[in-house]
């Protein structure tokens, strides 16, 4: 909080990510809502969660270019405008609920989105250059905090929206746009104070392979794991994919638990609510500790502890305990989960120079998020087929999980 009060590039840069995120996290959820009020509804709904997904393929190739853009600031606030416009267009079609248009909004949803993408990676040398190495952790954490609680308010409103506009969705297509164009006029506030550092590619690396960038990509992800002291690289990056696997299979499990064994015997959607609001609680508390004990911890003893966590998580859940004993142990990962993305965050920042920070970040964030379906997949199907079975292989995994990890640290020592 102190350094969002007096860091003022940075404090801008937070107000317009909150703006930006808040109007995506809108649309979303109205988004799938749209989808289902089309003929064919399961179907549209896959669809448009299979559009969602669609922009990840993509952050690697925007990554790199994000990082080979010189005018930085520029594109940073012209694509704010565009994103506006998108959505003004989105609201002229959706007047009309038909396939065609489905499909016109379902094109601008995934243009919107590698937008978004580009532009977090043009932002990265902005951070980089405008806060110090030591407020790194405090400045993730923080932007973190602003991330879960404008997603949270963005669906709350999106939904609210919706409902008190009797299922206008031209209405919430046409807030976002405002949202996007407030956004930008929240950098240009700042615009002449957004300084970076860049260093001009050489005309090599623009004729190089995609594999030879792959590998280039690797090695600089490999140095920010080297930033923490530690060897087995990777094992380090299994492990933490592995925990993403875990940590995305929770609530798709549960979705089938608490419809037998609801908290409180409360309506299925009211105890789905709690255990989401128990994870994101735990994160926001987190965020707002940027100097607690767990902030000094290891990278890989973060990692260690959040998979120790989850042995005992999926335990208490092959044992049968109530659902609600689950929401403490949620709640309990949302915090340490908490500390270990701003960290990996920082380290990024810390460790690499600023040509190559977006690509590098969009390389984890895709290892990441496509881990997110590969959980749900498999431990869906799991549940479906036997409950117990999966909180049986859930265990396993996450012993796995706590193997890999410890192992590196073994070998580090040695």
């Amino acid at each position: 909080m102190n350094l969002f009060l007096k860091n003022r590039v940075f404090r801008w840069l937070t107000i317009s990510d909150f703006l930006n995120n808040s109007g995506a996290s809108i649309y979303n959820i109205v988004f799938i809502i749209f989808a289902a009020t089309l003929p064919n509804p399961k179907f549209m709904v896959f669809v448009a969660n299979a559009i969602m997904l669609i922009p990840i393929f993509f952050q690697i190739s925007v990554g790199i270019k994000a990082d080979k853009t010189e005018k930085k600031v520029k594109w940073t606030i012209s694509l704010g405008f565009i994103q506006a416009f998108l959505f003004i267009l989105v609201a002229l079609l959706q007047r009309n609920r038909s396939y065609l248009a489905f499909s016109a909004v379902c094109f601008i949803n995934i243009i919107s989105d590698i937008f978004s993408n580009f532009e977090r990676g043009l932002k990265m040398p902005i951070i980089q250059k405008n806060v110090s190495e030591d407020g790194m952790m405090s400045a993730f954490s923080f932007k973190q905090f602003i991330t879960y609680i404008s997603s949270l308010l963005g669906q709350i409103l999106g939904v609210w929206l919706l409902t008190a506009s009797y299922q206008n969705f031209s209405l919430v297509a046409i807030v976002n746009a405002i949202t996007f164009l407030l956004s930008v006029f929240a950098l240009i506030v700042i615009r002449k104070e957004m300084s970076f550092e860049f260093i001009s590619a050489v005309s090599k690396d623009n004729k190089s392979s995609l594999i030879s960038k792959m590998k280039a990509i690797l090695s600089n992800t490999k140095q920010i794991f080297g930033k923490e002291g530690t060897t087995g690289f990777a094992r380090i990056l299994s492990c933490i994919i592995l925990i993403n696997v875990l940590g995305s299979a929770i609530l798709p499990i549960f979705n089938i638990v608490l419809l037998d064994k609801p908290i409180f015997n409360l309506q299925f959607g009211t105890s789905v609510l709690i255990l989401q609001s128990s994870y994101i609680l735990g994160v926001i508390i987190s965020s707002l500790l940027p100097n607690d004990v767990f902030s000094k911890f290891s990278l890989t003893t973060l990692i260690s502890l959040v998979s120790t966590i989850l042995i005992f998580f999926s335990m208490i859940n092959i044992l049968q305990f109530p659902p609600l004993m689950s929401t403490i142990f949620i709640a309990f990962i949302g915090y340490v989960i908490g500390k270990i993305n701003p960290k990996l965050s920082s380290q990024l920042l810390n460790a690499l120079a600023p040509e190559v920070l977006a690509q590098t970040g969009a390389f984890l964030d895709t290892l990441f998020m496509l881990s997110i379906p590969v959980g749900t997949v498999i431990f869906t199907s799991l549940t479906l087929w036997h409950v117990k079975i999966s909180w049986c292989i859930f265990f396993m995994f996450s012993l796995v999980a706590l193997t890999l990890i410890l192992t590196t640290n073994q070998r580090s020592k040695k």
